[in-house]
């Protein structure tokens, strides 16, 4: 089998931004590109009418990660700037590594800012790590490896 048809397991992912690493991630979700399908309906020479179908325009899903709080608030920091109206658009990469810590894929985004990051329910008696969700909006993404 070739290299090309491995199925990757993730163990983690990292948010690059402008080339530094903003974080590492255990989940990740939205990372997507949809294309709208545009109906044209034509009548043929033999009179039969059709539907051809033609794609529309592209969009792409918001890129949510989630990990165990840290004390690094570079993120708080930049989204704190943008709900305050100084939208800092910036490109990024979101890279896959397998358990082993190498790296198995990559996506990059263009022009991205952060609309949301929020903190799990808080429970002190449970044990369980805390987590905190970044939501990233964006222009552009596509898989580079």
């Amino acid at each position: 089998m070739s290299d090309t048809h491995i199925q990757f397991q993730a163990g983690y992912f990292a948010l690059e931004v402008d080339g530094l690493v903003h974080g590492y991630f255990q989940s990740l979700s939205g990372l997507e590109r949809q294309t709208e399908v545009v109906d044209n309906w034509e009548t043929t020479r033999d009179g039969r009418v059709i539907n051809r179908k033609y794609p529309g325009k592209t969009t792409f899903g918001d890129i949510t990660l989630r990990r165990g709080v840290t004390s690094n608030a570079e993120i708080h920091e930049w989204h704190k700037k943008v709900s305050q109206g100084l939208i800092e658009r910036r490109n990024g990469s979101v890279v896959m590594f397998d358990s082993t810590g190498e790296e198995v894929a990559r996506w990059n985004f263009e022009n991205g800012f952060p609309t949301r990051t929020s903190i799990a329910d808080l429970d002190a008696s449970s044990g369980e790590i805390v987590v905190e969700e970044l939501t990233i909006a964006h222009e552009y993404a596509e898989r580079v490896k």
